[in-house]
């Protein structure tokens, strides 16, 4: 009887220690867990304009104000004349990126933390865009709209554009090799014309519109989660066309859908 009691003492003691162990892990690591988790939606949000209910913010509410709180007026914005430049590389890190036909060389942001300033440099004609690869402890909406414009009748010989987070928007540009890249977001070719097209989504969706030469075209599609629409007709989750012809697209999206017109 006495062995007994003493063991059901033992393991009441042990079961109070691991409770009490665990309790105070958890008290100390949560808000680090919240900390990563708020940073996860926080830039789908960015992305996808949607809210998600079960963020929890009380856990660090001075790094994760409510974005409806954010002046964005305070943020800061440029405004430049470019020299005539024949290749593109962009690289952004949270982004919104609009190329497309304009009077002049141009480029122009707008940004709603000095982190998120996008740097450039234009020479022996290309130019270089690049933003900072880590972003931490940014209260508010996280914004950074850039814009270039390139004149009427330019041929660019390449462009490799590239967004961990945000969205991708090229339109009625001739680009002889387009390389383009998002994470999570989106990709949209409006009025382009190119020669080899490579492009890739993790999550979001892929669309190039007014785009009548599909046929002239060697590719190779896939949709792993989604779908591939081409003229409104479903092909699927993977599609080859082969075509006697140097004109190539490749494009890959794991989850999302990929449309032509």
């Amino acid at each position: 009887m006495k062995r007994k009691t003493y063991l059901i003492l033992i393991w009441s003691i042990t079961l109070c220690v691991i409770v009490c162990s665990a309790t105070f892990t958890f008290i100390r690591t949560k808000g680090v867990f919240a900390k990563v988790w708020n940073d996860i939606t926080d830039e789908l949000e960015e992305s996808f304009d949607f809210k998600f209910n079960f963020k929890n913010n009380d856990w660090n509410s001075d790094d994760y104000a409510d974005s409806d709180d954010y002046d964005y007026s305070s943020g800061k914005e440029f405004k430049t004349n470019l020299e005539e430049f024949s290749k593109l590389d962009v690289d952004g890190n949270i982004m919104s990126i609009q190329i497309k036909e304009g009077d002049t060389w141009l480029i122009e942001c707008s940004y709603s933390h000095k982190q998120l300033k996008p740097e450039f440099t234009n020479k022996d004609g290309v130019l270089h865009v690049g933003q900072k690869s880590q972003v931490k402890h940014l209260a508010g909406s996280k914004k950074c709209d850039l814009l270039i414009t390139v004149p009427a009748n330019t041929e660019l010989a390449k462009a490799n554009v590239k967004v961990n987070i945000g969205e991708i928007e090229i339109s009625d540009l001739t680009v002889k090799n387009l390389d383009t890249n998002v994470n999570i977001g989106e990709i949209e070719l409006d009025s382009v014309k190119f020669d080899n097209l490579d492009g890739e989504v993790n999550i979001g969706d892929f669309k190039i519109e007014d785009f009548k030469d599909f046929d002239d075209f060697n590719a190779n599609l896939k949709a792993d989660l989604g779908e591939i629409k081409i003229n409104r007709n479903s092909y699927g989750k993977k599609m080859t066309q082969k075509r006697n012809t140097s004109k190539k697209m490749d494009i890959e999206i794991n989850i999302g859908q990929l449309e032509i017109n």
